[in-house]
């Protein structure tokens, strides 16, 4: 699985390779296919909402599965076997999660799809303080663009506290790529939510990521 951030990189020999069945959607019409792939076949998990999250391969196919991020990292990461190294998530993947169809095949769906917005529709801006390293203590202001974002998710040591960001490909801001924010995962999707629904174009969360006093700030 692709690395993101500081996330944990898991491994199996292909022995015990763990196979995954579900139904992922048919692009271009409100099908599902059975399929079944390898958990190496797995580029990154991510979470769209409270109860919708994802998983992306490693071939650009983008699964919706109707549970909600932590369950299904457990289900993939935390299985132990008791199934025979496979698991089902046909009944949570295909029609629970059909009304996701449209979303994801306009690429809204997929984090790291390109989705560029209409011409008359202007990037929220997002001013944030953040430190480019899991552990560090350098903090600078940055200011990005939504559309810039490739993805964002828990920081895995500190899940309660701070949010990892990374940029699309070739996408920086003030030179880096990703980096983390003092700010939880589900605050910062609130904020960003809430910005967009009130058709605001900046969103500035330099107060509420400043560090308050970074010479004291414990990293770890």
């Amino acid at each position: 699985m692709k690395e993101l951030g500081k996330a944990r990189v898991f491994s199996r020999d292909r022995e015990n390779d763990l196979l995954i069945e579900a139904l992922a959607p048919v692009e271009g019409s409100d099908e599902f296919r059975a399929i079944a792939f390898r958990e190496s076949r797995i580029d990154y998990l991510f979470a769209f909402d409270e109860t919708l999250s994802g998983i992306a391969l490693k071939n650009g196919v983008t699964i919706p599965v109707a549970l909600p991020f932590a369950s299904l990292k457990q289900k993939i990461y935390g299985n132990d076997f008791d199934t025979g190294g496979s698991i089902d998530l046909t009944l949570v993947t295909g029609k629970p999660v059909k009304q996701e169809q449209e979303l994801r095949l306009s690429k809204k769906f997929n984090p790291a799809a390109d989705n560029a917005p209409p011409p008359d529709e202007k990037p929220l801006e997002i001013i944030v303080f953040a430190h480019g390293k899991p552990t560090d203590r350098e903090f600078k202001r940055l200011r990005l663009r939504e559309d810039q974002i490739s993805h964002y998710e828990q920081h895995t040591d500190r899940k309660d506290s701070e949010t990892f960001i990374a940029l699309k490909p070739g996408q920086t801001a003030d030179g880096w790529s990703r980096f983390y924010v003092a700010t939880p995962l589900h605050y910062f999707t609130y904020y960003l939510t809430y910005a967009k629904k009130e058709g605001q174009t900046v969103l500035d969360l330099s107060e509420a990521t400043r560090p308050k006093d970074t010479s004291a700030l414990r990293m770890d």
